[in-house]
């Protein structure tokens, strides 16, 4: 009975539209109606896509990209697995890693990277951001922090550092460090979430901050670095920071079973072109969501032809929103799915029967 609920609301949530209001603020509120009846034929977001193959040598065995940067003809790639940073050519060809260890320039536990002004930047260890040149030669420490953080974003005016509750002593999670080490905070922690490890990687993107426990997008103002809402994401009622609980939420509890009646965890959000967003988040399943000249669509599938996607975009390029599929998932898929008409997909399901292991990066425009 369990599943047939879940089929029926899966249908229920694929294609539905809703106009959106604006409140006070100039501040658009998008309205994600999860109990809607207003259906559309089952569809997925996106229907085009491009891949990159990373190629798979005894230096670069890769699993749980958790980040990926494109940055002139060269693949930046987080792997979780050791973890440290990969460097590919923009065809895949492998290049270069940075090398585990405690000598200069050698990193112990990568958390995040970026390339800001031609230079590579790593997060190692928490607390400490080292730079690289672009070929991954070692350069200087840029910072060092007496706290644990888990990512960064690096702007013109200092850096922001996002904090996924492993500092007991600060009650923010986002905190921003300023080029002459002025520190200002955001984010206030909330209590219910305060055993929930906030594992995000691509928070920041073209000047908007999305936390995953926050139904709020918020955008840096230009002048003072605050932050200031951009958009409000209503869901009704469902969204988990409005629900009472007679307990802190836990990990397993986020991930699955008795949340799944919640709106929860925000991410991959992107501007379009015409004003509007995209982004997803969790329920029952991961969805996604178009927000476009005030109307609200929402897909339960991403790709078309491809496995649901169960994992948030691990980067950005060129208006595009770069995800991973393991070769196992989609070699399950083709065997559950065997007829795809589409050219490329015949040809990428074709591809997965190699022995390759690594996961395979696609490119997915959402303008």
């Amino acid at each position: 009975m369990k599943n047939v609920y879940y089929l029926v609301l899966v249908v229920l949530l694929c294609t539905s539209c809703r106009k959106s209001g604006v409140v006070s603020g100039n501040y658009p509120v998008v309205v994600v109606d999860l109990r809607t009846k207003d259906v559309q034929k089952d569809s997925s977001a996106f229907t085009s896509f491009s891949t990159v193959k990373l190629e798979v040598t005894d230096e670069s065995l890769l699993a749980d990209i958790a980040k990926v940067v494109c940055h002139n003809d060269r693949v930046y790639v987080l792997s979780m697995l050791e973890p440290t940073l990969f460097i590919f050519d923009k065809s895949g060809k492998y290049q270069s890693k940075l090398a585990k260890g405690q000598g200069p320039g050698e990193v112990t536990f990568v958390s995040d990277m970026a390339v800001y002004h031609d230079t590579l930047y790593v997060l190692d260890g928490y607390r400490s951001i080292k730079s690289y040149d672009l070929d991954g030669t070692y350069i200087k420490e840029k910072a060092q922090f007496d706290y644990p953080y888990f990512s960064m974003s690096l702007t013109p005016s200092g850096i922001y550092l996002l904090d996924p509750n492993i500092n007991r002593k600060s009650n923010h999670n986002l905190h921003f460090i300023t080029s002459n080490g002025e520190e200002k905070t955001f984010l206030p922690k909330n209590k219910w979430f305060k055993d929930v490890s906030i594992a995000t990687y691509n928070s920041m993107r073209d000047g908007y901050i999305v936390w995953p426990l926050s139904n709020i997008v918020y955008k840096v103002e230009k002048g003072s670095d605050d932050l200031i809402p951009a958009c409000l994401i209503d869901f009704k009622g469902k969204w988990i920071d409005g629900q009472e609980y007679k307990s802190a939420v836990t990990n397993e509890e986020m991930w699955g079973g008795s949340l799944d009646k919640y709106a929860r965890w925000l991410k991959d959000f992107i501007p379009l072109k015409d004003g509007g967003f995209f982004f997803s988040f969790k329920y029952d399943q991961d969805y996604f969501v178009k927000y476009i000249n005030g109307s609200v669509s929402i897909y339960a599938n991403l790709l078309a032809g491809l496995p649901k996607m169960k994992q948030a975009a691990v980067g950005s390029v060129n208006n595009s929103l770069i995800y991973t599929y393991t070769r196992e998932e989609l070699r399950e898929y083709k065997k559950e799915f065997p007829n795809q008409d589409k050219e490329i997909l015949r040809n990428l399901y074709t591809s997965v029967e190699e022995e390759d292991l690594n996961p395979i990066l696609f490119f997915v425009p959402v303008n």
